[in-house]
């Protein structure tokens, strides 16, 4: 049973990170940061009224949603996880909102990392998840 704790606490922690990106990327969405007053004023034409980073970490937070509990990437390595969570962080930590769900796909790539360290593999678990007929 211990082969697997790493992969299995990394998926708490990618539901953990979908749930604060999509949160972030609403409030992204919804409320305007000062930041943005003063590029509305100096530059109108640059002024873009919907955050670009907030709409991204809708995004990737749908997709880590996806990829951990839909299945999606079932049979994927986790080392592919944790270049996913690395990249999901670096583009959700440019929006002020998303910081707190950036620092979890932080955490969550580190404890993937671990897992790919580790040897633990997808079979295992799906080993694990069955449930069958009791061997004689």
């Amino acid at each position: 049973m211990g082969k697997i704790i790493w992969s299995m606490w990394g998926h708490y922690m990618g539901l953990t990170t979908a749930a604060c990106l999509i949160d972030g990327g609403f409030l992204a969405l919804a409320f305007s940061w000062p930041s943005l007053d003063i590029v509305r004023k100096t530059l109108p034409i640059l002024y873009r009224p919907l955050s670009i980073p907030g709409v991204a970490a809708i995004g990737l937070g749908l997709l880590a949603l996806a990829v951990e509990q839909l299945g999606v990437c079932a049979r994927c390595p986790n080392a592919l996880k944790f270049f996913l969570y690395l990249v999901t962080a670096l583009v959700a930590g440019l929006q002020f909102s998303c910081v707190i769900g950036a620092q979890f796909a932080v955490v969550t790539a580190i404890v993937y990392l671990r897992a790919a360290v580790a040897g633990e593999t997808t079979e295992e678990k799906s080993a694990r998840d069955r449930v069958g007929p009791a061997k004689v």
